[in-house]
């Protein structure tokens, strides 16, 4: 998904839309690299959050946290579905 990049980055992959598809993140090939993961801040995107890291410990959660849900806070919107905290310990 070069397009997903605001510019091209060398030795670099994005990757878009892959929801509850997680699996392919224990690839071994990535257990070596740095990785970072944009999700969206619901209990969706926090529960494919914690599957992320239960694929790969160490990647790095991007705009993820509470200080930037709390400046777009105004565009936040009801969720009708929750997600359940399946992954215990690993919504941070």
């Amino acid at each position: 998904c070069l397009h997903q990049l605001p510019q091209p980055v060398a030795d670099t992959v994005a990757v878009l839309g892959a929801g509850l598809n997680l699996g392919w993140l224990a690839a071994p090939w990535l257990q070596a690299c740095s990785v970072g993961y944009w999700g969206d801040l619901d209990t969706w995107g926090l529960h494919m959050l914690a599957t992320a890291r239960n694929h790969l410990p160490h990647l790095q959660a991007l705009l993820m946290d509470r200080a930037t849900f709390t400046v777009h806070q105004s565009l936040a919107v009801a969720e009708p579905v929750h997600a359940l905290n399946t992954a215990t310990g690993t919504w941070t």
